[in-house]
């Protein structure tokens, strides 16, 4: 199977130039975890996740989210910081992607080795779909079920052709 049997092909993406509040305002909004930054051509340049945003609260040894959360940090404190802030600082650059043609057996060895959440797939650098690990879960599910109807339908057959064998066979006597 290959990256484009499984990849969600409508992709929710973001500008470097977005605030990292409209950003996480996004992923709260579409139910993800990242999203792919994209230029005003529509070409990947990076990526941005939640693992970022609490990454780049990081003013100390100990996270801003955390000291909001905590009560060592007041919510009007943080507004301004999210609003002002953008996505092109804290996003990850020169991010790992796929083309359609990749295996899934390669995409999910690059989401492994990388320890990653999700992957872009580019046809000439604009993003045709990204591959999370929920679309591998599916794909996985899918080909079991392929294989569970496959392997029952075989059993069946292989069954009726014995009846009709042993049926032959009384009949011939």
């Amino acid at each position: 199977m290959k990256a484009a049997n499984a990849m969600t092909p409508h992709v929710v993406s973001v500008s470097a130039e977005a605030s990292i509040l409209d950003a996480a305002q996004l992923m709260m909004q579409h139910h993800i975890s990242g999203l792919p930054v994209v230029d005003g051509e529509g070409k990947l340049v990076g990526i941005v996740s939640e693992r970022d945003f609490l990454r780049s609260s990081q003013a100390s040894n100990h996270p801003r989210w955390l000291q909001f959360l905590t009560g060592g940090k007041s919510l009007p404190d943080e507004i301004p910081q999210l609003k002002n802030r953008k996505v092109g600082e804290v996003m990850t650059r020169a991010p790992i992607f796929v083309n359609e043609d990749t295996p899934l057996e390669a995409v999910a060895r690059l989401m492994d080795q990388h320890d990653i959440k999700r992957v872009p797939v580019l046809c000439d650098g604009k993003i045709v779909g990204i591959i999370a690990r929920a679309d591998l879960v599916r794909a996985l599910v899918h080909a079991a079920r392929k294989v569970a109807n496959s392997t029952a339908h075989t059993t069946s057959r292989l069954t009726e052709l014995e009846r009709q064998a042993w049926t032959r066979q009384n009949t011939l006597r």
